[in-house]
């Protein structure tokens, strides 16, 4: 089970590895290193996290024969990143040194391994870094002094909140003083890694010839760090059982789980399993027992209602229901229940993310709304209407206070421009988009028609939200359209419109909220050069005045608009430029070797102050491929899966298995050169298959064919 996703010899990558409560930071040199750019300056964010908070970094190695002291990362020769971790061989001389590095699947706690081949005499080995305790918001700035404990085998330090331990699986020699001066050259620090003052410390430990393999284990949690000193001496000689677990997982998600995808084109493909293995990386748990998705590493690891908005289709459509299930439960369990204007918080609202030892915030306008459209797909995945029943009440407080947001009676939702992150209106934060973005108003019209979906025996808001979704439908272009090629942003609030071309729109192309003709042409203005990159879609035109190439929204290129301009397309059936559009995504991935940033500059694919591995870039793609590029819409209630393919005509053998309908599980291929679908059941239900052409009930272990 020992998967390679990706064999090469780029050494200067970013690499992020999660497990749900540890994940690190690393280079593809195998030290735990990543100096990031962040608005100001570069900062070494490398080393051991938990979601939220840095424990220790950055790490180096190194190894000492005779008089020479090496740094191992200038001899790396190989990097394997697998489904579980990464492997590195370095290579000096006849000594070979394989590391393998892994957070556990679901404890607080990572492993380095180094094998050491072709040794012929005593060596010092060294581990330098330095101890950190400090949010990842914080950007570096730590708090004024640890407490520290040296033992045999390790160290443990804690800032009295929380805290780290370093162990061995052999006897150490530990040194540990403020700053970095007693570290060796050759392995110390090269960059800038914080503002503040850090404790360093420099481990050795002697390796010889007969030395099998050093084991280093890093934990993390509220224990007191004599506590998990005394682990990290165990905790090292169990780790083949953490990598088993890790490897076993991980080959479950990939080819019995998830969906797992055969299609002539081989890129879409591996950029699929790497991105279903980044999202299950992305998975996390605070140390307080909450859990959700991180948004992205580094700097968003904590859980963010609207990026949870835009990740929970591709968890859904990958059958992980289990953790939607709890990632749903989780945001409904912090709804608003009173109004706290301190945090912004307003009945019946979500927090805008949650952080680990400080209150949530509140105050988007997006966040809560794209919750009651999760349920719905929820329940078409799963045909669990219990689910509605739980979380009826959540999603009527957001009708109810989102119905308040309306100031002018016209049924669109005002919003205000965005004073700070923590209370933004919309998800271009650093932007004044007020009065009226058109992405709030897709939103909330596609969740009208989810909450009368979901109302039940509530029939004041089933017809409530059925007249409203009906009226904003109808009125939506008439207010939005730029009545040449493509929709306003935002109309301002003297009642203007804004001009700008911008990838807000497309939210309402997703959501099928415009007519064919309207969407073919915008559709068509999205793949213009001045939006659409061969790296994705820009957040301003090129020919906007304000467009600037290394502006965050006003210019950026991002890998969830990318996503979005491909949803879109697949929607209104814009095949080949859906397809060139994945193929954009699907490069970025392979490019990051399995990682998928935030963003990049407009100018040129070069990552720029953006978290190396995001969640919704991963989970846009995913979406598209799991779902749209087959053109498979659940509807668990009925017994019923529609299918309307968007692949190439040119393929004749595409195929998509473990598809989970309710009870009924489908392995489904497509030809499109005949336009045949074959529909197997592997699950225990019925289902009634449905194309623009027929249908036709597939029993139980039958397989049936029909044209589309």
């Amino acid at each position: 089970m020992n998967e390679v996703l990706f064999d090469h010899k780029k050494f200067d990558l970013n690499y992020a590895l999660g497990g749900k409560r540890i994940f690190l930071m690393l280079k593809a040199n195998g030290s735990f290193s990543a100096p990031l750019c962040r608005y100001i300056s570069t900062l070494d964010f490398g080393g051991v996290w938990i979601p939220g908070y840095r424990i220790t970094g950055p790490v180096f190695f190194g190894i000492k024969k005779g008089n020479e002291m090496m740094n191992l990362s200038n001899y790396a020769v190989k990097t394997r990143y697998c489904t579980w971790g990464i492997e590195v061989e370095f290579a000096i001389g006849p000594l070979k040194i394989i590391q393998k590095i892994f957070p556990a699947k679901d404890n607080g706690v990572a492993f380095s391994i180094f094998d050491f081949k072709g040794l012929n005499r005593e060596a010092n080995f060294y581990i330098s870094g330095e101890t950190w305790m400090s949010s990842s918001q914080g950007y570096g700035i730590l708090p004024p002094k640890l407490k520290i404990l040296v033992g045999k085998n390790g160290f443990g330090f804690s800032d009295g909140i929380l805290s780290g331990a370093i162990g061995l699986n052999q006897e150490a020699e530990t040194n540990i003083c403020p700053g970095r001066e007693h570290i060796p050259e050759e392995i110390k620090v090269k960059h800038l890694t914080a503002f503040s003052k850090t404790y360093g410390f420099l481990t050795r430990t002697k390796v010889n010839p007969d030395t099998d393999e050093l084991v280093l284990a890093f934990l993390a949690g509220k224990e007191s760090p004599r506590s998990l000193l005394k682990r990290a001496k165990s905790i090292p000689q169990e780790f083949d059982k953490y990598l088993k677990e890790r490897a076993e997982h991980y080959h479950k998600v990939l080819y019995q789980r998830a969906p797992v995808l055969s299609v002539p084109d081989k890129n879409i493909k591996k950029a699929y399993e790497a991105s279903l293995v980044g999202l299950e990386m992305l998975k996390g748990m605070l140390p307080d027992g909450t859990c959700g998705v991180c948004a992205g590493y580094p700097w968003y690891s904590e859980f963010w209602s609207r990026d949870t908005g835009w990740i929970i289709p591709a968890m859904i459509h990958s059958n992980d229901f289990e953790w939607v299930e709890k990632v749903l439960g989780t945001m409904f369990k912090w709804q608003a229940r009173y109004d706290i204007k301190p945090l912004a918080m307003e009945k019946g609202a979500l927090p805008l993310n949650l952080v680990y030892l400080i209150p949530p915030f509140y105050g988007c306008v997006d966040g809560p709304l794209y919750y009651p459209i999760l349920l719905e797909m929820l329940v078409n995945a799963t045909g669990n209407s219990d689910y509605v029943k739980r979380w009826w009440k959540n999603v009527k407080r957001i009708y109810l206070r989102t119905v308040e947001k309306d100031s002018d009676g016209d049924g669109f939702l005002e919003t205000h421009a965005s004073k700070t992150w923590m209370t933004d209106d919309t998800w271009m934060d650093t932007e004044n988009r007020s009065e009226k973005p058109i992405d709030i108003q897709a939103l909330w019209i596609r969740a009208l028609k989810s909450i009368e979906f979901l109302a039940g025996n509530d029939q004041k808001t089933k017809s409530e939200a059925r007249q409203l979704y009906n009226k904003l439908k109808e009125k939506f272009s008439k207010v939005f359209w730029n009545e040449k090629d493509y929709f306003y942003d935002t109309i301002r609030p003297d009642g203007e419109p804004d001009l700008s071309t911008r990838p807000n729109a497309l939210v309402a192309l997703i959501f099928e909220l415009v007519s064919q003709e309207k969407a073919n042409k915008a559709i068509q203005r999205m793949n213009q050069s001045d939006i659409l990159t061969l790296w994705g879609i820009r957040t301003r035109s090129e020919e906007d005045p304000l467009y600037d190439p290394n502006m965050y929204h006003s210019g950026e290129v991002w890998g969830s608009t990318t996503g979005w301009g491909a949803l879109a397309a697949f929607t209104y059936g814009a095949n080949e430029i859906g397809k060139k559009i994945i193929s954009i995504q699907a490069e970025r991935i392979l490019e990051e070797e399995g990682m998928y940033a935030e963003c990049y500059r407009g100018n040129k694919p070069e990552i720029y102050q953006s978290c190396i591995l995001q969640a919704w870039s991963l989970s846009t793609y995913l979406w598209c491929v799991s779902e749209k590029l087959f053109g498979i819409s659940k509807k668990a209630l009925e017994k019923a899966i529609d299918i309307s393919p968007n692949i190439p005509e040119e393929w004749s053998d595409a195929k998509i298995k473990n598809i989970v309908v309710g009870n009924a599980t489908l392995n489904i291929k497509v030809n499109g050169e005949t336009k045949k679908i074959e529909v197997e059941n592997v699950g225990r239900e019925n289902i009634t298959v449905r194309t623009n052409k027929e249908k036709k009930i597939v029993n139980p272990g039958g397989i049936i064919t029909v044209t589309y």
